[in-house]
Parts: C-alpha cells; sequence; structure tokens
C-alpha cells in the first residue's frame, strides 16, 4: 500500500499548478452570430473538440493511481538522487 500522504502531496501540487498555470485557450467565436464564415469555423472547430475530448477521455481512462504513484515514485527518485 503506498504512503498516503505522499499521494495527497502530488495531488495538492497538480491542483495548485492548474491553478496558477498560464494556459492558452481556444474556443469559438461568437462576434458575428450572423457571419456565415464565423459560423462554418464554429462547426469545424466543434468537430474538432469533440474528437479532441472523446480521444482526451479515452487515453485518461487509461490512467490509474497506481501508474501515477509508480511515476511520482521514479521521478522522485531522481529529483533526489546526489
Amino acid at each position: 500500500m503506498r504512503n498516503d500522504t505522499r499521494l495527497a502531496r502530488m495531488l495538492h501540487v497538480l491542483i495548485h499548478m492548474g491553478r496558477h498555470e498560464e494556459r492558452a485557450t481556444i474556443g469559438l467565436s461568437t462576434d458575428h452570430p450572423q457571419c456565415l464564415v464565423e459560423q462554418a469555423v464554429n462547426a469545424a472547430l466543434t468537430d474538432a473538440f469533440d474528437q479532441a475530448q472523446a480521444l482526451l477521455m479515452a487515453r485518461l481512462g487509461d490512467v490509474t493511481l497506481a501508474q501515477l504513484a509508480d511515476d511520482f515514485d521514479q521521478r522522485y527518485r531522481v529529483a533526489m538522487a546526489p
């Protein structure tokens, strides 16, 4: 069984990173909803976003807490090595 304190700390770090990390955001434009070009671009983006979300969810669905903990342990050992 893993040390729950280490996992809790790892989760805390991930949450902290998510709050302070600058991210580029992309989304649909709604400045001119009657514009046919904007409608066409938004339709293409919506399809791409839906596909990307499905892929991301499928890949993340395969990741277990045990895998994350093992990865963390390995990185921690390397980081703490003299």
